[in-house]
């Protein structure tokens, strides 16, 4: 990068053209193609680059011309280059200034031959990274094959037009209740900064296997603002990592927001003035835990943002919790050449179990003061009447890093500030037949790279 800022400053342009293709060699092999320079792969004509990886060919020009490129650089590329040569071959073309409206309506109208454009935004991407070129080079052929668009980024990240309606994200059949029984949109409750989130059920990746354990994978994404995490949250519905009950908990300094459902997740993330608009002090950013189910395992989402106009992100991970490597990994590797992930995400072995059960003798479960409720509807039997159950509660916590009681040796830390426990109740009951006193009888744990997941189990 350094080598390329330097060359914008050089005021003869053969000389910064012949530099760019240097660093796009240095580029290129860095990302593990095999590269020649100079190549006669178009004959007569001559070739800045020709890139080989895997069985994919491409035909690569780099311009630094003081002018946006226009039609006849494509035409160029399309009709002298790419017309020599076998009719898999892709053309790639690189151009520090950009592209004209006209050159970039002409690679998406006429797509006989494909041609992939790069940017200024683009090239200084692959130049600090240059594993992004698998990636950004298979978005890009996407693109144009199946949707029939240039793909070519400006200075942000490409984003929808239109925010996507959260009525595209499951519903949830799961409803939050206050203590008189009136629905609440989430649970609100003191507390500080720290990754975790609440769960009914925390999936057991080594349930019924033998030796060994599961396995994690990290995607850190580079994502511009909060409709960015709702796009990546609507990709990962399209791919069936998106349930009707994952749980979540959006957390400011001060205070947590805890709720179900992916919809309603979307819904509190957008309305955030309205959260924030009565704390004295709002902190200038929020961080976001968000944790579902998967096939094979649990995936979480966790993420920090700024707390004002911009919605910026500053941090986005998605990592995911499994039983072993799936044979089909697919779906993950279209996340990756979906979204903008850095670095090149590797499959990693657990050294432990991942799930963490703690069950306190019974004579020690602690009373809880319950302040809400969580209800399912359904029947549990064919001759009972559709109704109401409690499958869940919301307690303060007893364990309050303020309260009288000494936490257990085992009590999760990050739950010490959290004034409520979102808790999962194993015994259901009718809404309509309350319980005269709850119990905390023990929790379950799971920890991602950078989040903790917790169900903490009740009784009345």
């Amino acid at each position: 990068m350094d080598e390329f800022n330097r060359l914008k400053a050089d005021p003869d342009a053969h000389r910064r053209g012949y530099a760019l293709e240097q660093l796009l060699v240095q580029a290129f092999r860095k990302a593990h193609f095999k590269v020649e320079h100079n190549s006669g792969a178009a004959s007569p004509r001559q070739t800045d680059l020709t890139a080989t990886y895997g069985t994919d060919r491409y035909l690569i020009e780099a311009k630094w011309d003081s002018d946006p490129l226009n039609t006849s650089h494509i035409d160029d590329m399309r009709l002298a280059r790419l017309g020599r040569t076998e009719g898999t071959v892709v053309g790639v073309i690189f151009s520090v200034n950009g592209f004209r409206d006209s050159a970039i309506h002409e690679v998406a109208a006429r797509r006989e031959r494909s041609v992939l454009l790069f940017g200024e935004v683009e090239l200084e991407q692959i130049l600090a990274d240059p594993l992004e070129l698998v990636r950004l080079l298979r978005i890009k052929r996407d693109e144009l094959v199946v949707h029939g668009r240039a793909h070519l980024a400006t200075s942000e990240t490409t984003r929808r037009a239109k925010p996507r309606d959260s009525k595209d994200l499951p519903g949830t059949g799961v409803s939050l209740l206050d203590s008189r029984h009136h629905q609440v949109p989430y649970v609100t409750a003191g507390g500080e900064f720290g990754r975790f989130t609440f769960a009914q059920t925390v999936a057991d990746i080594d349930w019924g296997f033998g030796v060994g354990f599961g396995v994690a994978l990290d995607l850190p994404i580079r994502i511009n603002d909060a409709e960015g995490i709702v796009e990546l949250l609507y990709e990962m519905h399209r791919m069936g990592w998106v349930t009707d009950q994952p749980r979540w908990n959006i957390q400011q300094a001060q205070v947590n927001w805890h709720g179900v459902g992916a919809r309603s997740f979307v819904e509190t993330l957008r309305d955030w003035q309205s959260r924030t608009e009565a704390l004295a002090d709002p902190h200038h950013s929020e961080e976001v835990t968000y944790y579902d189910v998967c096939a094979g395992g649990f995936v979480t989402l966790t993420a920090n943002l700024a707390a004002h106009d911009s919605r910026s992100v500053l941090h986005c991970n998605v990592s995911f919790q499994l039983a072993g490597v799936p044979l089909d990994a697919n779906p993950i590797k279209h996340l990756y050449e979906r979204f903008n992930v850095m670095g090149a995400p590797h499959f990693r072995s657990l050294n432990d179990r991942a799930v963490e059960r703690y069950w306190p003798p019974r004579d020690d479960a602690v009373p809880l003061e319950v302040v809400g409720f969580i209800a399912e509807r359904h029947a549990p039997g064919l001759d009972m009447e559709c109704c109401d159950w409690v499958t869940g509660v919301a307690a303060k916590n007893p364990y309050l890093r303020r309260a009288a009681i000494p936490a257990p040796p085992d009590w999760p830390d990050h739950l010490s500030d959290s004034e409520l426990l979102v808790c999962d109740l194993r015994s259901h009951h009718p809404l309509g037949e309350p319980r005269s006193s709850y119990h905390l009888y023990g929790w379950e744990l799971a920890r991602t790279s950078d989040a903790l997941v917790v169900r903490i189990v009740v009784d009345w």
